[in-house]
């Protein structure tokens, strides 16, 4: 009798199991994506008409007709996230590097499922307190971007897997300088 009840007491807690677990399948999604980017240099470019030339000039603002110039750098990512119901990320292993014309580079690596959002179309990377961002340059550690972003527009659903397209980024480079645009577009597969 003892293993007619132990038989059933497993069957029933199986059951509920599956019923309560259902859709909680992870999935293993690799991220891959690169792009533009413009930081706010506070380089400002004054055209001589007299002297027919570009000169370079740091100075506090502009004297005559001057263009506000940033650096112009690319961005890259690549790397693995587990979903569980499609959205919820469970483990994380993402790499993220930046290198600018002006020799500033670094690159961070997201390890944390809370680094991670997707929800209302939009994918967020947060840099937290346990990722490294390493500056290429010269190997040491940039704390300042810890709680920045990188997001995106994300087209697609958990069973097909996602395109997406730069939003917003507010992360900082190697030299301070705050990185205003991105144009990244990837796959989330």
């Amino acid at each position: 009798m003892s293993r007619f009840r132990f038989a059933g007491t497993l069957a029933i807690g199986l059951m509920l199991l599956l019923v309560v677990t259902g859709n909680a399948r992870a999935q293993s999604r690799l991220i891959q994506g690169s792009g533009g980017t413009v930081d706010n240099d506070d380089e400002w470019y004054e055209f001589s008409y007299a002297l027919g030339f570009l000169e370079s000039y740091v100075v506090p603002a502009p004297p005559f007709c001057c263009l506000s110039y940033g650096d112009i750098g690319t961005i890259g990512l690549a790397g693995q996230i587990t979903f569980i119901n499609g959205t919820t990320p469970t483990s994380v292993d993402i790499a993220l590097t930046y290198q600018d014309d002006a020799g500033d580079g670094f690159t961070c690596t997201y390890t944390s499922p809370s680094d991670v959002t997707l929800a209302g179309g939009t994918l967020t990377l947060t840099v937290g307190a346990s990722d490294s961002c390493i500056r290429t340059f010269a190997g040491s550690t940039i704390s300042d971007n810890v709680g920045k972003q990188i997001s995106f527009k994300a087209f697609g659903n958990p069973s097909t897997g996602w395109v997406f397209v730069g939003k917003s980024i507010n992360l900082i480079d190697a030299f301070g300088d705050n990185i205003l645009e991105q144009t990244v577009v990837g796959a989330l597969k």
